[in-house]
């Protein structure tokens, strides 16, 4: 067949027009999971020596002070970050103990803008602040600020635009109080509050009795501004030293049980751990609490300061890693029981080698470099109270995670043994590219900000659309299974003195989909999806 001249022509021009790329097809999931775009790295960079260090360069300038916190506190350290503004990237906030905490606005590439909340701390014996949690207490999706100082926590919620409306305090006791963990105990769908105290606050937070403090289980009735106290449990005659608290499923029963780590192993009669088992709520709505620490191998002596959770040993069970004075701790499930690990899973900081006060505080356990297996990135700091001050030449320590369990320490070879003291630490991808972020700070001069360049590896990040008074979903579940491996992870708010975003994020290595996906919601709703795509946001939505 023989074609016109003209024919010819056209063809000719219509074979010259570049084509364009069919677009991808669109991702299949069951109702309430969405896929985000898939994130690609044009430049990935493998193995853990990756980070540099930005915090100036990025706009955090915020110089930290415990000032005028407790004597011997680490007031001014503590960090949290969190999507505040709504805008779908991780912004930041660090403790101010007068006022309204440094709150810093995320561009969506990991750079920042401080923004004014423009309130001062005010009220009954509250006017310091040591800690600040991040959590959506009304159900407008925005994280709303509690914070705990001595003799008091206080609500403060989110206005948005990265502002909060002055906070309403709520008296205590007359104690230090640096940490908390919200989850829902009582299971009515709002977020219910563990308040350890460290020691009285009277004496202006010097040495504090033998016999430390109470726990204090706080009920929200609803609505963030009425509060109950369930409990003032003193676990084994004497009070505790605390400034760790996670609420945890520890039994796989369904609802929130509460582990209290305790500090100062050297003070005359203080008490080991207490692991506080829920077995369901008595007549009146009140979660029935039991300390059954010394019959599950958790009531261990030591200073603890932080806590991270994830199922280490992939059976299905929640494990528990803390930071302590000399070597960190690791507790991993084995039947009704846990195992104390730390020697076999090389756990012995190098700062070890050189001051025998070294001591771990703030800590996660995430995969840092994309390799599948969880890294343990750690601040540095001295025991608090300690006799010498605020000590130097401690540094921060990071743990890799090696196949088949356990780590090895690389803290020399990321740099991070540089001498200064620090308590916070939050991880996330706030630069957007799928590699999670490390963020340290101490309670003098500014923070750290380690950048972290994105990789070859797979992974998901998975943020949860919750419903009622919980919106973030805390205290929910997911396990994600993908080449021939099993991840498990609970969602947690503050954790000591750092508190990483209300996301899911896991490293998954060389694998190219998840084959199966399953979310449980804290009030038991399952939800499940197969053959999800990596490299990118997933959104579960209830």
């Amino acid at each position: 067949m023989k074609l016109s001249a003209a024919a010819f022509v056209f063809a000719l021009a219509l074979s010259a027009c570049p084509t364009e790329e069919p677009p991808p097809p669109p991702v299949d999931l069951p109702d309430g999971f969405e896929a985000g775009e898939e994130i690609l790295c044009a430049d990935p960079v493998d193995g853990i020596d990756r980070f540099t260090e930005e915090g100036l360069e990025r706009g955090i300038t915020a110089e930290l002070s415990p000032s005028p916190g407790p004597l011997g506190s680490p007031a001014g350290a503590p960090v949290a970050a969190d999507d505040i503004d709504g805008d779908g990237d991780l912004d930041l906030v660090f403790n101010r103990t007068v006022g309204a905490p440094y709150t810093y606005l995320n561009d969506g590439t990991g750079h920042f803008t401080e923004i004014d909340s423009n309130w001062e701390a005010q009220g009954q014996g509250g006017s310091i602040l040591m800690n600040q949690v991040l959590a959506d207490l009304n159900g407008d999706h925005l994280p709303d600020l509690v914070l705990v100082g001595p003799g008091a926590f206080a609500v403060s919620f989110n206005l948005g635009e990265g502002l909060f409306e002055p906070p309403t305090y709520f008296a205590v006791a007359d104690e230090i109080m640096s940490t908390m963990a919200l989850g829902d105990l009582d299971g009515d769908g709002d977020l219910d509050m563990s308040l350890p105290g460290i020691q009285v606050a009277g004496n202006g937070g010097g040495g504090g009795p033998p016999a430390g403090t109470p726990d204090r289980i706080y009920l929200n009735e609803g609505g963030a501004l009425d509060w109950t106290m369930a409990y003032e449990i003193v676990p084994y005659d004497v009070g505790g030293f605390s400034i760790s608290t996670v609420i945890t499923d520890r039994d796989n029963d369904g609802d929130q049980d509460v582990f209290v780590p305790y500090d100062r192993v050297g003070n005359p009669g203080a008490p080991p751990n207490a692991f506080y088992r829920n077995d369901g709520n008595d007549a009146d709505g009140v979660p029935i609490l039991v300390n059954d620490a010394e019959e599950t191998g958790t009531a261990l002596f030591m200073s603890g300061m932080g806590i991270a959770g994830t199922d280490l040993n992939e059976d299905g069970f929640m494990d528990y890693c803390m930071s302590n004075t000399g070597s960190q701790i690791c507790l991993l499930s084995s039947d009704d029981l846990f195992i104390e690990v730390s020697a076999s899973y090389g756990l012995r900081p190098e700062g070890l080698d050189t001051s025998s006060d070294w001591s771990g505080w703030s800590l996660e356990l995430l995969d840092l470099d994309g390799d599948g297996w969880r890294d343990m990135p750690m601040a540095g700091g001295p025991p608090l109270g300690s006799s010498g001050g605020w000590l130097e030449g401690q540094g921060d320590a990071l743990f890799h995670g090696v196949p088949g369990g356990g780590f090895e320490e690389v803290t020399s070879l990321v740099g991070w043994d540089v001498p200064r003291t620090h308590f916070g630490l939050a991880v996330g991808d706030f630069e957007g590219d799928g590699y999670l972020d490390v963020v340290i700070s101490g309670n003098t001069g500014p923070p750290q900000y380690w950048s972290n360049p994105c990789g070859s590896g797979a992974w998901t990040e998975v943020e949860l659309v919750g419903v009622g008074e919980n919106t973030g979903g805390f205290g929910a579940r997911l396990t994600v299974e993908a080449g021939g491996r099993r991840h498990m992870d609970e969602l947690w708010n503050l954790r000591s003195l750092g508190q990483s975003p209300s996301r899911f994020h896991v490293g998954l290595g060389d694998v190219d989909v998840i084959d199966r996906m399953e979310l449980i919601w804290p009030d038991g709703t399952v939800m499940e999806a197969t053959d999800v795509p990596v490299r990118r946001k997933i959104t579960i939505t209830r």
